[in-house]
C-alpha cells in the first residue's frame, strides 16, 4: 500500500473519531442542557448514587449554595436515617437495570430543613460512563395537605360519632331517669321497673365499650393463620346462639388450607359480627351460608349468605356510618369496626341483598 493511500487512510480514521468525539460531546451538551432546563431537581449519579451533577432545583432542595456543595457527596447522605437504607436498596436495583417506579422518602438539607420528597432513578450514560438519572419531585406541600384533609375527616367522624353517641344514650337515660322518679313518687319499685333499668344500663354499657373500641383499639398480633380452621372456630363458637334461634350454620371450603397473614383474634371478630347479622335478620329461623374458594391466585374469598329479610338499596350505602342500623336494636358500630378490620388486612368488602330474600357479604382477603 503506498505512503499516498495510507495517509489518506489515517486522516479519514482521525476525521471519523474527531466526528464522533464532537457528536459526543454536543449530546453530552444537550443532556446538561434537558437537565438544566427540568423544572424539577435532577441529580446524576455514579458507582451506585456519589452526585457527580446536579440542576439548580437541586441546590434549592439540598439548600446548597453551590455545585461544589453536592458533588462528590453520595445522594443517600441527605436522606432521613429511617429512609437511607430504603433509598440505597432503591439506587442498586436500578443499577441492575431494574424498573423501579415512585419512591417516597424525607431528606435533610444542608439548611438543616426537612422535606418530603418522591424520585425515580433510571439508567442513563455520563462522560461515557454507566449512571442514574434521578428525577426528584418535592410533596412537602401535597402531603400537608393530606394530612390536613385526613384530620378534617378525623373531626368531621368525630362530630358524627358525638352526635350518634347523644342520641343513643339519651333514650336509655330518658327512661332510667322516668323510673326514678316513679320510684321516688311512689316509695318503692316493682320488680319489672329494675329488669328494665337493668336492660336500659346494660345497653348504655354496650355503647361505651364499644366506642372504647374503636378509640383504643387491641394491639394487633400478625402472623401466618389458615382461614379454613379460623372460620371453623367462628362456627362453633356460634352454633349454640345460631341452634337457640332455629338457624342452621353450613359451611363448605373449596380449599383444604388457606394460608394469610392476618390478626386472628380481629378477623374472627369481623367474622362474628356478619354471622351474628344474619342470626339475628332471620327471628323466625333459617340457614346461613359460609363459603371460602380461590377464585384468583391473589386472593381468598369468602361470602356469608342469609335467608333474612334482606337491606333496601337506598339503605346499603349507609352501611358502616357511625350508628346507622337496619336493626331495631343496636348501633352500627359492630359493622363499622369489621369493615375496618377488613380494609386493615389489606382486603375488600361487597354487600349484595334483596328485600325477603336475604342478604351476601362478599370478602376478599390477599393469599399470604
Amino acid at each position: 500500500m503506498s505512503d499516498v493511500i495510507k495517509t489518506e487512510l489515517k486522516r479519514s480514521t482521525t476525521a471519523r473519531r474527531q466526528h464522533a468525539h464532537d457528536h459526543l460531546l454536543q449530546m453530552e451538551e444537550g443532556f446538561r442542557r434537558l437537565v438544566d432546563q427540568s423544572p424539577d431537581p435532577v441529580l446524576i449519579c455514579l458507582d451506585g448514587g456519589t452526585i457527580v451533577y446536579v440542576n439548580q432545583e437541586a441546590l434549592d432542595l439540598l439548600g446548597a449554595s453551590g455545585c461544589e456543595q453536592l458533588i462528590g457527596r453520595h445522594a443517600c447522605e441527605f436522606y432521613h436515617p429511617d429512609h437511607r437504607e430504603h433509598a440505597l436498596e432503591h439506587f442498586r436495583k436500578v443499577e441492575t437495570g431494574q424498573n423501579i417506579g415512585l419512591v417516597e422518602g424525607k431528606v435533610i438539607g444542608l439548611d438543616g430543613r426537612m422535606k418530603e420528597i418522591e424520585l425515580k432513578g433510571t439508567l442513563t450514560s455520563y462522560n461515557r460512563r454507566p449512571a442514574i438519572h434521578v428525577l426528584v419531585r418535592d410533596i412537602t406541600e401535597q402531603k400537608a395537605t393530606q394530612q390536613l384533609l385526613r384530620n378534617q375527616e378525623k373531626l368531621s367522624l368525630a362530630g358524627q360519632l358525638a352526635a350518634g353517641i347523644a342520641h343513643e344514650i339519651r333514650n336509655p337515660l330518658t327512661s332510667l331517669k322516668g323510673f326514678l322518679q316513679l320510684m321516688q313518687a311512689h316509695g318503692t319499685g316493682k320488680r319489672e321497673y329494675f329488669q328494665i333499668m337493668s336492660s336500659e344500663l346494660n345497653r348504655i354499657e354496650g355503647i361505651v365499650g364499644e366506642m372504647l373500641s374503636l378509640a383504643k383499639p387491641a394491639s394487633v398480633q400478625f402472623k401466618e393463620s389458615d382461614l379454613v380452621e379460623l372460620l371453623k372456630h367462628v362456627v362453633t363458637l356460634l352454633e349454640t346462639k345460631a341452634i337457640l334461634n332455629n338457624v342452621v350454620i353450613k359451611a363448605a371450603y373449596e380449599v383444604k388450607t388457606a394460608v394469610i397473614h392476618c390478626d386472628e383474634n380481629q378477623l374472627k371478630q369481623a367474622f362474628i359480627n356478619f354471622i351474628k347479622n344474619g342470626i339475628e335478620a332471620m327471628p323466625d329461623g333459617g340457614e346461613i351460608f359460609i363459603h371460602l374458594c380461590a377464585p384468583e391466585d391473589t386472593s381468598y374469598r369468602i361470602v356469608f349468605s342469609d335467608q333474612g329479610c334482606g337491606i333496601p338499596e337506598a339503605q346499603l350505602e349507609k352501611l358502616g356510618e357511625p350508628f346507622f342500623t337496619t336493626k331495631h336494636f343496636g348501633t352500627g358500630l359492630g359493622f363499622m369496626m369489621s369493615e375496618k378490620i377488613i380494609r386493615q388486612h389489606q382486603g375488600s368488602i361487597r354487600i349484595e341483598s334483596q328485600l325477603n330474600k336475604g342478604t351476601k357479604i362478599l370478602v376478599e382477603l390477599p393469599i399470604s
